[in-house]
């Protein structure tokens, strides 16, 4: 997490601080609005979804390790995949790739 350590100071008229208030309403306080808006940084909101999606990211991978470790210690000539076992494979994985580039674009549309 990040930690602001320095302070800024601002004059304003007392209608300014008012108006800056109202903006920021419930949602966020006033430093995070004007960080937010002027540097373009991430709410604490958006943080958090930022958050939630890398953590669905590492569910998948944790999966998709657990898929290629089975995978690689069955011996096939033992047990050899069928046709439509691959086609099922195939198609999970198909489905988690669509996963993660649906995450990756809300990622980069924030």
């Amino acid at each position: 997490m990040r930690r602001y350590n320095d302070r800024l100071e601002i004059r304003l008229s007392t209608e300014q601080k008012k108006k800056l208030y109202e903006i920021a309403g419930d949602n966020c306080t006033v430093s995070e609005l004007i960080r937010k808006r002027l540097l373009k940084e991430p709410n604490r909101e958006n943080r958090r979804s930022n958050r939630d999606i890398h953590n669905q990211l590492k569910r998948m991978g944790n999966n998709l390790n657990q898929i290629a470790r089975v995978l690689n210690s069955m011996a096939l000539s033992q047990s050899p995949l069928t046709a439509s076992d691959l086609i099922d494979f195939s198609g999970d994985v198909q489905t988690a790739i669509s996963e993660v580039r649906i995450l990756q674009n809300q990622l980069q549309s924030k």
